[in-house]
């Protein structure tokens, strides 16, 4: 992962948990974890985040995040 990339997931993480949420996960998961509970902020958080990124950028960030359980398992 290059050092902007890195930087960006970094202040992704801290507004994150500024937020209330844990400090290990982005935005971008947080998001798409309040749609599956099916709360209305997070189903028009996908959609803006679906505009702005031009792909389905909340289950991209899910699996991601599975995937990193699964090589920790």
């Amino acid at each position: 992962m290059s050092y902007l990339r890195r930087v960006a997931v970094g202040l992704d993480q801290l507004v994150n948990a500024l937020t209330g949420g844990d400090e290990d996960a982005t935005i971008s998961l947080r998001t798409d974890q309040a749609w599956r509970a099916g709360k209305l902020w997070g189903r028009v958080g996908c959609v803006i985040l679906r505009v702005v990124f031009r792909s389905d950028h909340c289950r991209e960030q899910e699996a991601s995040e599975e995937a990193k359980e699964d090589n920790h398992a």
